[in-house]
Order: structure tokens, then sequence, then C-alpha cells
């Protein structure tokens, strides 16, 4: 995690500077004015050169404006998803007009744009130049004033307000830029799910909705409902449809759920070995609310009960 700027301390003059140049330099040419005596906690993640998270919180008014003269700079091509998480305002952009709270909002960022908010408020937006996301400026821009159309909009909205505390917890390196992969991935097929009949959604939107349909599976192993069944019925598409999904992948959709529950269950059963924590409520905890079934899937998939891998990770008594 990055700190861009803490300015509860500072003057209210310097307060203003500081909160104007964190956001104008996480972003593209905008012109930022702050309310009197507002002091802002800015953080920011960047992912990868052309994709980064910028988390805001601001104790006063905040106006943001990308007129036709800051066009004219040359910056990156880019697109916003911002969650608005407290405070409602006012935006003009490409016929959306209102900044609700919990309410997803995507800018093209090669159009003019304005946001206003006229007290405390705080949002989390993610950044991402047009050659990650992989889809043309025109599709974007109709789905602008439409994304609640999308049907992955609650997945969306629900995985970029939990962004900030994952991105938190995850160290630079590998992790983090796979995380803003992930994410990328997640907001293309968001924004090609709105358009399915258009030409540029259909490129690659396979790829990119198993690798939502796998990122949906990793948050919710611990749920015992989760099955194909229910995450057809969650992203709106049939069943045969989401298996087609992984038909050039070594393993179905009903695979990747037991893997990943089998991995995280084993990783905890070595873990915890010394406190003793009963390998039921493990398996419970991973999704298996049948011990025995557990059992033998962890032994078809590691050559080993569950108490022979704990038994092995026990601390020797020289440890002890």
């Amino acid at each position: 995690m990055t700190v861009l700027v803490d300015t509860r301390s500072l003057a209210p003059a310097d307060s203003a500077e500081a909160i104007i140049a964190a956001l104008t330099s996480t972003s593209v040419p905008t012109a930022v004015t702050v309310g009197s005596g507002a002091r802002s906690v800015i953080e920011g993640w960047q992912f990868s050169a052309g994709v980064n998270l910028v988390n805001t919180v601001t104790t006063g008014a905040l106006h943001m404006r990308r007129s036709a003269r800051h066009l004219k700079v040359e910056a990156p091509e880019r697109i916003s998803l911002g969650y608005n998480v407290r405070g409602t305002g006012k935006a003009a952009h490409l016929g959306h007009g209102l900044l609700r709270e919990d309410e997803l909002q995507l800018l093209d960022l090669t159009s003019p744009y304005e946001m206003r908010w006229d007290t405390a408020n705080a949002a989390v937006g993610f950044l991402a130049d047009y050659t990650d996301l992989g889809l043309p400026v025109d599709l974007v821009r109709r789905a602008v004033p439409r994304m609640r159309q999308s049907p992955l909009y609650e997945l969306t909205l629900q995985h970029l307000r939990d962004l900030p505390g994952i991105a938190r917890r995850t160290p630079p390196g590998p992790a983090l830029s796979m995380l803003g992969i992930g994410m990328i991935d997640l907001v293309r097929a968001t924004i090609a799910a709105i358009a399915p009949d258009d030409p540029h959604a259909r490129a690659g939107p396979a790829e990119s909705m198993r690798a939502v349909v796998l990122a949906h599976i990793d948050a919710n192993l611990h749920d015992p409902r989760l099955t194909p069944s229910r995450i057809a019925l969650e992203f709106g598409i049939s069943p045969r449809y989401l298996y087609k999904l992984f038909a050039a992948e070594a393993e179905t959709p009903a695979e990747a759920i037991i893997t990943r529950r089998l991995e995280g269950a084993r990783r905890e059963l070595a873990g915890r070995a010394a406190h003793r924590t009963l390998i039921a409520v493990v398996a419970r905890r991973w999704g298996f609310t049948d011990p025995r079934h557990f059992a033998r899937r962890f032994r078809a998939a590691y050559g080993l009960a569950p108490s022979e891998w704990v038994r092995r990770h026990l601390p020797k008594e020289s440890d002890a």
C-alpha cells in the first residue's frame, strides 16, 4: 500500500495543494478544486504501468473537471471505473448525471467530464489504459449510462468494494500484478456484457468471462452452496455455456471448485496442526458438508488421509 497523501495535519492551503497534486498525478490532466478546510487521505496502488487503484476519503467538497482544453494535452487514453462509497454528488458525462452512494461510475477519460461533491465524500477509482482493457472507445462510451444493465454489475460492484482491502494485504510483486489483471478481466466482461451482439464485445469474451468465474469461485469457496448450477444462475448463463467456457481448460467448473477447496483446506490443516484443530471443522470451513466425502477427495488428490497430513505437520518434540 502507498499512502499518496495524508493532509489531516496540514494547514488548509497546504492541504488543498497536496490533495490536488495527488489526484492529478494518478489520473489524466484534470482541474481539481477542494472545499475550504477539507482534509483527505488518498491511497494508491500501481498494478502495472497502465493500471492503478486510488482510494480517496475527503472531509469536504471536491470538484473534478476534465474539459476540452485538458483533452488537448497528451496523455494515455484511459478509463476509470469508480465506486462512490460515501456522499451523493453530481456528474456530467455522456448522459450520466448523478453520483449515488454505493454505485459504479464508468468514465471514458478521452471525453470531457465533471464530478462534484458538496460535502464529505469517499470513493474508489480503478483506472486502466485502453490498451490494457482491449475494448474500443465507442463501446465504452455507449456503456457509460448503461452500467446497471450489465448482468455482472453487482459482482463488479462487490469486487471494487473489496479491492482496496485486498490490495492492502497483497505485497508488491507478481501477486499484486495478477490482482490488477483479474480486475481488468472483470471490467472488460462487465462492459462487454452490456452489448453482447457488438462484434468488438465478442472479441475474447470467453477468456474474460472464465477469469471472472474463477475469481467468483475463489471469493466463495467457503460457501457450501457454491456449485456450477448456482454459478450459472448468478451470471445469467446456462450450465451448458458455463462448461463450454472451460472446454479448453484442464478442469471443469466443478473440478475447479473442488481443487481450490482442497488446496485451501490442505494449507489450513498444515498451518493449524499444532492447534489440534478438528479436521471436520476445517472441512466445513472450506465448503465440505460431509467429512467422509472430504476425506475421500483429500486422499484421492494427495495420496494420504487428512489425519496423516496433519500428523506430518505437528511440531517435533524438540521444537515444542
